[in-house]
């Protein structure tokens, strides 16, 4: 349904919490922004949770990877005869990342991830969204 070229600005804001020094669950909303195609726009969105594993490299690097689900939301728009089917579908998909995190402080990271939400899209079935974030996490 998307080619590679098709893209736009995503963001999530996620909360969450650790059960082992290696283990943790998120919750999050992501929205994966929305690109133009077949005379409409294509927008897809959504809350995730995830059970997150993590590995440290050293006392400031760690390497982590997640795998969960999406309820997800699309919106398609489109002109007559583009051969874009038009619509709105939900559900759930399957959602996984991996990434790496940089500590600045106890309390502050950077994370550099990569994440994939599987979306039901209209007359299409269900197709993957890749998105790379680059982000801040503040820890209580």
């Amino acid at each position: 349904m998307f080619n590679c070229g098709d893209k736009d600005n995503a963001y999530s804001i996620y909360g969450g919490g650790t059960f082992s020094n290696n283990f943790g669950l998120e919750l999050d909303y992501v929205d994966m922004g929305s690109i133009d195609r077949g005379g409409g726009t294509t927008k897809a969105y959504g809350i995730n949770m995830s059970l997150v594993g993590k590995v440290p490299l050293s006392p400031t690097w760690g390497l982590f990877g997640k795998v969960g689900t999406t309820y997800g939301r699309t919106s398609v728009t489109s002109t007559p005869g583009s051969g874009v089917t038009s619509g709105d579908e939900d559900g759930f998909g399957l959602s996984l990342g991996a990434g790496v995190s940089y500590d600045f402080s106890d309390r502050w990271s950077a994370i550099l991830q990569w994440e994939r939400h599987d979306f039901k899209f209209s007359g299409s079935g269900r197709d993957n969204v890749n998105a790379t974030t680059l982000g801040l996490k503040y820890r209580f």
